[in-house]
C-alpha cells in the first residue's frame, strides 16, 4: 500500500522530533557488507551500528569514565 504525502510528512516530523541524525562514511563496498550482516542478524543497519556502539561503550566504560556530559554541556560542538 502506498503512503500518502501527508502520512510521510507526519512520519518525517515524528522522526525529526524524536531522533538525532548521525551520518557515517565507510569505504566502498563496506555498506553492502554491513547490510548483509544486519540482514543475517535480523536487524536494520541502524540497529547494528547502535548496538555495536553501545556494546563498545559498555566494554570500555572504565576507560571512558561517566558519559553523562554531552558536547553541549562541555561547550564542545
Amino acid at each position: 500500500m502506498a503512503v500518502s504525502k501527508k502520512q510521510q510528512q507526519a512520519v518525517d516530523r515524528y522522526i525529526s522530533k524524536h531522533y538525532d541524525h548521525i551520518a557515517i562514511r565507510v569505504p566502498k563496498g563496506e555498506r553492502d557488507r554491513y547490510k548483509a550482516l544486519a540482514a543475517r542478524l535480523g536487524v536494520s543497519v541502524n540497529q547494528l551500528f547502535v548496538q555495536s556502539v553501545e556494546q563498545y561503550i559498555s566494554d570500555h566504560i572504565d576507560e571512558l569514565g561517566t558519559l553523562t556530559e554531552t558536547a553541549e554541556d562541555s561547550g564542545k560542538h
